[in-house]
């Protein structure tokens, strides 16, 4: 009959089975209250965690099965826990707050330390500055060295005007201009009269750049980069009235030509399709009056240096300015070998070239051989050459 009635009525086996289990909590219950009271009530053996949930749901569910003692031990497990809770918040409050204030105290003291450090450089470098201004007129090497350490220790504007000061001293300053371009300094092509500069230089992006600089003598010096400038070593030349520049950095690879009042549009200027050598060197040359440009190249291989006749002939090209047409050079301007530079003369008609040539000698000293002159056939319009002999260090130098 029981048997039947457990399995005939689900709810009485639920019943029986939450019975069971509870039973089951309530023994271990009792063996960790019995545990803790013969241990005098040690804290470490109150619930905790899991356990401490569980007996907080089992006195919900069964309020009338636990014991006055059971609840008394769930209860202080309770209130325990909670005041470490609370203890634990305020140790992480409390570092929280210990973290900050040890770190607002480090970036206090280090940006004192460097306040303290540009404070002490800048007194140093003041120091430097005013005694190479006190060293006496005989002593300007002395001079110059205090106010370069000066000027190394703290860039100010008493370190840099002492470092000027220095730099020329019995010379003659119009007019002094930092950061005009960036980088670098490379070189610069300059105009005779100096109202136009142009200035090579590297970034530290390793980018090539070439500014203009105008007005300078004017106390109103202007800077502008040109655009499309070619990368490597660069041939350059700047036109002697100032409106034209040109670079090329190697031969073969095309003229770029600039009118500076456009910076920004260089023209590229063709070769004529010729043979070039492995090994190039070169000159860019401007006519007096800015309107042609001459380029000279000629082999500077080893092997052309060891074997002669295996150089690659030297070649002239030159253009006009303004409309980058190319101008028909007479045949036999330049030497076959021994170039060393070719350039316009004051005649805008007129190219001198200068050559070396090896001379067989036996004797000590030689005697140079009479200067000598001859005419190239030239077209109409195309460079002339002109020939004289002069002796140089064991070497004939014809200059053309």
């Amino acid at each position: 009959m029981h048997e039947a009635l457990t399995r005939l009525w689900p709810r009485l086996r639920q019943w029986l089975a939450d019975s069971r289990d509870f039973r089951l909590w309530q023994e271990q219950l009792r063996a960790d209250l019995r545990r803790w009271q013969s241990q005098h009530g040690e804290p470490s053996r109150l619930l905790s965690g899991t356990d401490l949930a569980e007996a907080e749901r089992r006195m919900t569910e069964h309020p009338q099965d636990v014991s006055a003692d059971e609840r008394r031990y769930i209860r202080l497990s309770r209130r325990h826990a909670r005041r470490g809770t609370r203890a634990r918040q305020a140790a992480v409050g409390a570092l929280a707050v210990l973290t900050a204030v040890a770190v607002v105290l480090a970036l206090t003291t280090f940006q004192s330390l460097r306040r303290t450090e540009q404070q002490l450089r800048t007194q140093a470098a003041g120091l430097l500055a005013q005694a190479a201004e006190d060293r006496p007129p005989g002593d300007a090497p002395t001079a110059l060295q205090l106010a370069l350490a000066g000027w190394k220790t703290k860039r100010t504007d008493h370190t840099r005007q002492a470092l000027l000061d220095q730099y020329v001293r019995a010379q003659y300053l119009v007019g002094s201009y930092p950061s005009l371009w960036e980088g670098r300094y490379l070189g610069m092509d300059a105009t005779p009269d100096g109202r136009t500069l142009v200035v090579r230089s590297k970034t530290p992006g390793a980018r090539l750049t070439i500014t203009v600089i105008t007005g300078a003598l004017d106390g109103r010096p202007r800077a502008r980069q040109l655009s499309g400038v070619p990368e490597g070593d660069l041939l350059t030349a700047v036109s002697p009235d100032g409106r034209s520049f040109a670079a090329i950095s190697a031969p073969g690879s095309g003229v770029r030509l600039w009118r500076l009042s456009d910076p920004r549009h260089p023209i590229v200027l063709d070769h004529v399709d010729r043979a070039f050598p492995e090994e190039a060197g070169g000159h860019l040359d401007f006519s007096s009056d800015g309107e042609r440009l001459l380029l000279t190249a000629n082999d500077n291989s080893r092997q052309c240096s060891d074997t002669p006749e295996k150089c690659v002939p030297a070649f002239a090209e030159a253009w006009r300015v303004r409309s980058g047409a190319p101008i028909r050079t007479a045949e036999g301007l330049l030497p076959d070998e021994g170039l060393f530079q070719a350039a316009f003369t004051s005649d805008p008609d007129t190219v001198a070239i200068v050559r070396r040539v090896t001379v067989e000698r036996a004797c000590t000293s030689c005697v140079p051989s009479s200067g000598t002159s001859r005419p190239a056939g030239r077209p109409t319009g195309s460079p002339r050459r002109t020939t004289a002999t002069g002796w140089n260090s064991g070497r004939v130098v014809n200059v053309c």
